[in-house]
Parts: structure tokens; sequence; C-alpha cells
């Protein structure tokens, strides 16, 4: 007895496109319709043996496989591991001989289809020409150029990634095992965008088809786009969590990550994808960078390096949380300098950090330069009103970083699957992959050690050739493990500790962007309140006032967690109406066993600046050894008493 199974080896609009410009999700092969290769023979090989498969038989463009009937019982992965069966993993043969260039070329079509917003119907495509010539413009060669780095020192992350979302796919095609009471959902694969005003489409209506109001800016903006692209291709695997805010940069992304202030049921993310580079461009000015006797790229380079090294350091014993893959883009391509190498320097910069740390990092604003240089009126893919300040580009920026992208990932994926061997020790030599066998097994002077398997020490000024790798060596001794998937292998995405016992950011979610949302946060904590209000304006959510000496008070009775600092996110403004704005923050805390005395501590934050822009800060207070323990009682009160206008974003008491 034989029975036939199909292979599909090429592309489709749907799942079988996904075989190819997903492999570095996907590793296995499609049993649904596609559009085939006009391949002879597909090898298939893994790192324990090696099976060639014949075409023996075409039928409706398919390769038909006759094999030896058996049972078999599919292992359904929780989403965590990878299925066990050594076929599982054979696609990599295939990418690896194949460039992402030569992929994306030959399968334009059902990239071009991808890349229909949801809200633009098929029917209508009224965006049909011009998404067509920006994916024209867009081409490989383009694309290439926007490689920066590639996250070389988290290729096993990116081997964890395949396998979670593998094992989703599988299960999404057995029907018949996920009919099963049994069977065990495997995990969609999770990914966290960070960005500001730019990430979060703002101007991205703007466009040369037709002016539209059917797009909120979320929904206008590249990462709803990159999930309807990844949707299309292969339908229920990939879920992506849009943090993305006004007016915050990477100091605002680092007190968001450490506190994970994320939207209440976002998982716990396998990719964080960075979006702030406009705005540390922006909100980092030169003044600011000098008031900290800093350049403006040396600024860049330190709160990036903080928020790197944030989240790519494990946690102490792990606490459930492995360290995500990291990418950063780079949309940044003027116009808040106007100086070509001043509008450099974030790439300056992150291109140092990339390149030291091992992460991966694409730069839109390299891919584009040409045209944008070229022409500098140019509206489709840069901001519109140059020279007059403005760094919103419009839709037509939206809709190519999604496929930057999209063909970043599918360039690390045949980067991993062209690894020379599996075990990711290049000082343990094999004879394979054409390289001869050595003559003697023999050891020569001066062969470098392996590196450390941590984080390497900050960079700085000080750090230098002579003391490097010793610092780097301690640090593995305070770091056992580094980006290995496989520290953390009971980790569950949806059960992990938030370190906050209460926390908000205003607009940073679909669900949390009214006054009315925020009134019902504040009533859980709210003792008293004389002059301040949730408020909108300007579509920014947050608490303020408007009267000096206006004032309301937190009450965390017999609080439950640890309150070690109190953290706030302020919006900064200019103008009369934010003249010498100031509010006095006073934490009291009283012990619960009343064996100390107690305990006040305050802050003065400003309100105002002379920039004419609205920012985001972000000040904590640090309540030292009188940390908040669990059933001790925290007030706080907070007093408008400079100027006549206040405005708080947000809000975080946490226990670190």
């Amino acid at each position: 007895m034989t029975k036939i199974r199909s292979i599909c080896i090429g592309f489709s609009f749907g799942v079988g496109f996904s075989n190819i410009i997903s492999h570095w999700l996907l590793r296995g092969y499609d049993t649904s319709p596609s559009f085939a290769l006009n391949l002879d023979t597909v090898v298939l090989t893994n790192t324990t043996e090696s099976n060639s498969i014949e075409k023996s038989e075409i039928e409706n463009g398919f390769f038909i496989e006759e094999e030896e009937e058996k049972e078999k019982e599919d292992t359904i992965s929780t989403g965590d591991k990878a299925n066990e069966d050594p076929n599982d993993r054979t696609i990599c043969s295939y990418i690896s001989q194949r460039s992402a260039a030569s992929i994306w070329k030959e399968n334009l079509n059902q990239i071009f289809h991808a890349s229909r917003h949801r809200l633009d119907k098929e029917d209508e495509f009224i965006w049909h020409d011009f998404t067509a010539r920006l994916l024209y413009y867009m081409s490989p060669q383009r694309l290439i150029t926007s490689i920066k780095t590639i996250p070389m020192a988290q290729m096993e992350k990116v081997g964890h990634i395949l396998d979670i979302s593998y094992a989703r796919y599988k299960y999404l095609q057995n029907s018949s095992e996920r009919q099963k009471s049994s069977a065990v959902e495997a995990r969609k694969l999770n990914i966290v965008v960070l960005g500001g005003s730019v990430t979060m489409g703002v101007n991205c209506h703007r466009n040369p088809v037709q002016e539209t109001s059917r797009f909120a800016r979320r929904d206008c903006a590249w990462p709803s786009r990159l999930q309807g692209f990844f949707e299309a291709i292969f339908p229920g695997v990939v879920d992506i969590t849009q943090v993305t805010l006004g007016g915050t940069n990477t100091e605002s992304g680092i007190t968001i990550w450490d506190y994970f202030l994320l939207p209440q049921g976002t998982p716990y993310p396998d990719i964080i994808i960075h979006g702030y580079a406009t705005n540390d461009m922006h909100v980092l000015s030169e003044n600011e960078a000098m008031a900290r006797n800093l350049t403006l790229e040396d600024m860049i380079l330190k709160i990036n390096q903080d928020f790197v090294r944030l989240v790519l350091k494990p946690r102490k014993e792990c606490d459930g949380r492995p360290p995500p893959l990291l990418l950063y883009v780079d949309d940044y391509i003027g116009n808040e300098q106007q100086e070509i190498l001043r509008t450099t320097s974030f790439s300056r910069a992150i291109s140092l950090i990339s390149n030291y740390y091992g992460i991966g990092y694409l730069s839109y604003a390299d891919a584009i330069r040409t045209i944008v240089y070229g022409d500098t009126s140019e509206e489709w893919f840069s901001a519109d009103g140059w020279p007059a300040r403005n760094v919103h580009p419009g839709m037509g920026a939206h809709i190519s970083i999604t496929w930057l992208l999209a063909y970043n990932m599918l360039n690390i994926a045949s980067v991993y699957c062209d690894r020379l061997d599996n075990t990711g020790n290049e000082h343990e030599y094999q004879a394979i992959g054409g390289l001869p066998m050595l003559r003697e097994q023999k050891t020569f002077h001066g062969e470098p050690k392996p590196h450390p398997r941590s984080l390497p020490p900050p960079l700085s000024f000080n750090l230098t050739l002579n003391e490097i790798s010793q610092l780097w060596t301690k640090e593995t001794e305070i770091q056992d493990e580094f980006m290995n998937a496989t520290t953390c292998p009971t980790f569950n995405v949806n059960r992990f500790r938030r370190p906050c016992a209460w926390s908000w950011v205003g607009g940073l979610e679909k669900s949390f962007d009214k006054p009315s949302a925020l009134d019902e946060r504040m009533k859980e904590v709210l003792e008293a309140n004389d002059g301040w209000k949730s408020t909108a304006d300007n579509g920014k959510l947050g608490y303020s006032s408007s009267r000096n000496g206006a004032n309301f008070i937190l009450h965390f009775p017999k609080n439950d967690h640890v309150i070690q600092t109190l953290n706030f996110m302020v919006m900064t403004s200019y103008g009369d109406k934010w003249k010498d704005s100031r509010v006095l923050v006073e934490a009291t805390i009283n012990d619960s066993n009343s064996d100390r005395p107690t305990y006040t501590k305050s802050m003065e934050i400003v309100g105002f600046h002379d920039k004419n822009t609205s920012e985001t800060y972000n000040y904590k207070l640090d309540l030292g050894s009188q940390k908040v323990t669990p059933g001790d009682s925290l007030r706080l009160q907070i007093t408008l008493i400079g100027g006549n206008s206040f405005k708080f974003m947000g809000m975080a008491m946490c226990d670190h």
C-alpha cells in the first residue's frame, strides 16, 4: 500500500507563498495548492539524514511523491519547542540555495496582492496603481541597501522563532489533530512594535491618489500593514502588538519595556521592533545633549545602548522572560535637521551599537536616500513640505517599510539556513560543505578562544582593547546564559510577573484612548481631587490641570506589592499656556508594622521648555531604602505649584 503526499516547493498568494517568504518562520513544506517551482529534483537534508525526493509524477503543477504508508502520530507542540520530526526542518536546504533577492523578484505578484490594506476592498483596490509603482521603486536591489546588520548574536533565538511559528503552522494545517480533546493549541509568534508618532502613523493618510479618512492613524501605519501582510501570507501564525505614542522616544521605550507597560493581554514578545529613530533625532535635540555635555550622536548612543542592554540581558533566574529578538528600524531621512551629516547621527550611533551587540538593524532611510536626495520635493517616500519642518512621511513610506521588514526577515532566514553547521560552534572544525578533512589534529598557536556567551561590557569612552576581554569574561560570570532560547524552556508567554502595582499610559492602545477609560483607571486609587481631570486634547490622552494650586491624592492602602519607584511620563510643552509649569510630588509611606516612622519623599517636575513642540519626558522618584512593602500604605499627593497648566501622560508604581 502506498499513499500520495503533495510536496509544494513554491509560492502562492496565501499559504503557498509562506513556504518561501516565511522560511525564517516556517521550516517545512505545505500540503495545500500553490504555484509550484519548475524544479526537476528537490533535495531535502538535515543534520541527521539526507533524503532525495524525485519528481515521479506531475499533477496540477505539483510534485507527487510516493512513499511507503506508515502510521505516524504528529506531535503537536505547545509552541515553545520544535516538532521532533527531523523532516520538519528540511526547507532550509532549499532556501540556502536561493538569495532573498531572487525569491522576492520571482514573487512580486503575490507580494503586491498581499500589500493591499484590508480596508481597501478587493473589488476597489483604490491604491492599486500607487502600490504597484511603489513596489517597482522598492526593487530587490534597493531593498538590499536597507540591510545594515543581521542578528548574529541572536541566531539561536532565530531558530527558536522558526520552531514556534512552524509548530503553529502545523497546528493550523492539521484539522484532525485540532479536533482532538487532548490537542494543545500551538501559540502564535508574538511581535511588539515600539515607536513614536511616525511609527504610530501620523500623516499616513497623505497620498497622491485621494484624501481619505477610512484609515485611523494606527490602522494606516506600517505595523498594522505588516500584520495584514503576514495574515495574507500565512493566516493565523503571527500577532503584532503596536505600542506607539506620539512624542515618545527610546527613553520612553526603556520605561515601557522595563515595567512592561504594554496593553492588557499582550503576550510576552518573541520579537521587539524598535521604531523610535525619528523621535530620537527629534526629541533629543542638540541643546538637550549639550546640557548633558554630550553630542547628539553620543546621546543617541547612550540611551539606545541602555535600551539594547535592557532588552537583551536575561533577567535574574530567567524571571520567566527569555530575551526577545531585537530589530531596529531607521526611518529618519530628515528634516528635523537640514545639514546632511547631522541627519545621520542616529544611523551612525545605531550602526555601532548593532554591530557591537549583534542585533538586527535595517534602514529605510538608506534604501530611499538616493530617491530623496535626487529630488527633495518628492512626497511618496519622505515627508511633504520641504524645506519646512515635517518629519512625518505619508502612506507611501508606510507601505514601503512593510516590504523592507518582510525582506529583511527573509534575509535573516536565509542567513540562518546557510549556517555551515547546526552547532553554532565555529571553534570546532568540521569537514562539511566542501571543506577538506584536516590532515592532522593539531592545535596552532594563537587561535581565538570562543567569545564569552554574555552581553559584552558597555561601550564607553573608557573601554579599551587592554581590558575588554577580561571585562567580557567577568560579565559572563554574572550572566550565565546569553540570548539562549533554551534558557527558559518552561516559559509561558501569557503568565509572567508584572512589575508594577498600578500603571497607565494614555493613548498607548486603542481601548485606552478616551477620558472615560482613564477616569475608570484613576478611580481605582483616587482619594481626593481638586482641579484635575482626564483630557484628550489633540488626541493625546492624559491627566491634566489648568489651575495653579490644583491637587489630587492617590492612595494605595495595605498594598499587596513592593513599590520601589514612582514613574511619571510628562508632556512638556511651550508657549504662554505652559509657561513656568511645575508640579510637586510628595510620597508618604506608613509602615504596616508601625515599627518605623512615617517616611516622606518628594520631587518637582517641570512641564515647560523653550522648544516649539510638545514632547514626553520620563521622571522617576526612587524611594530608596524606604520602599513600600506588602501591607504598607502609600499616599501620593501631587500639586500644581507653577504656571497654570500641566499634563501627565502616564504613571507607574513599580518594584524596581
